[in-house]
Parts: structure tokens; sequence; C-alpha cells
């Protein structure tokens, strides 16, 4: 399961302009194609459980912060029973 948000794309790109970040800076440290971070950004493509914690790492930013969406916690949960 994927989240798609606007919001969350226009979160994501003004916390990446902030830290005067590039998206191919916030590729190579994350290991994700530029074009799919770009694709997230604009809201045009979700993002998975994995590449969202990737994100949320190397923004060191909290992912509650980053992507709202219970749709999206629910899928953390899922890889990760308790």
């Amino acid at each position: 399961m994927a989240l798609s948000n606007k919001t969350n794309s226009t979160v994501l790109r003004k916390v990446r302009e902030e830290r005067d970040l590039t998206v191919q800076e916030v590729s190579k440290g994350t290991d994700i194609p530029e074009n799919t971070l770009y694709s997230i950004e604009i809201g045009r493509s979700g993002v998975n459980a994995k590449r969202a914690r990737k994100i949320s790492t190397y923004l060191k930013e909290p992912l509650e912060r980053l992507f709202e969406s219970s749709s999206y916690y629910a899928k953390l949960e899922d890889e990760h029973p308790r």
C-alpha cells in the first residue's frame, strides 16, 4: 500500500528546501531515485513504508510530520507486528 497525498508532498518539499537540500542530494542519501522523489514531492506517486522511513531518517524528521495518513501507519504496523 502506498501513500499519495499532496499535503504530505508539500511538507516533504518544504522540509527539504528548509535544509537547502536538492532532490539529487536526498536521492543520494536515501538511495531512492531522483525521479521517484520528485514524483512523491509533487503528489504524482505515493510512498511505501520503506521509502518513507529512509526519507524520514535522512531528513531527521518524524514520520508524523512528513507523512500524515492512518493507512500509512497501518502499513507500518503490518510490517512489524508486536
